[in-house]
């Protein structure tokens, strides 16, 4: 498989808050069915071993573009929903979504900027 799964970047997600709450994480895993060589094994991978083309106007790749490559392209804004763990990114033409930093959505219909 290319790119990540959900249950994969949990699974990131996990290996990354193991070094600040490992007892959180060792209660999470097994209710994701997973060990903790899965979830080495994710963030591995994540690390880029599958790379992602850079983000480009129109290009932008759900589940695999994080909030840095889309931030500096030509025209970005960010703008913030008021959700600790959402953030946007309003580019020409579209708005993108995300979602603990990961690109989540891209709507591509006209759209209302935000006041600044």
């Amino acid at each position: 498989m290319r790119g990540l799964a959900r249950r994969e970047f949990c699974l990131v997600l996990l290996r990354r808050m193991a070094d600040v709450r490992p007892d959180l994480v060792a209660a999470a895993l097994p209710r994701l069915g997973a060990s903790r060589a899965e979830a080495h094994a994710g963030h591995t991978r994540y690390q880029p071993k599958d790379p992602v083309p850079p983000a480009a106007e129109g290009a932008l790749l759900v589940w695999k573009h994080v909030l840095d490559d889309v931030v500096g392209l030509p025209g970005a804004v960010s703008v913030d929903p008021g959700v600790v763990t959402c953030w946007e990114i309003h580019v020409p033409g579209a708005r993108a979504l995300f979602v603990w930093g990961l690109l989540q959505r891209v709507d591509q219909a006209a759209m209302r900027r935000a006041p600044l």
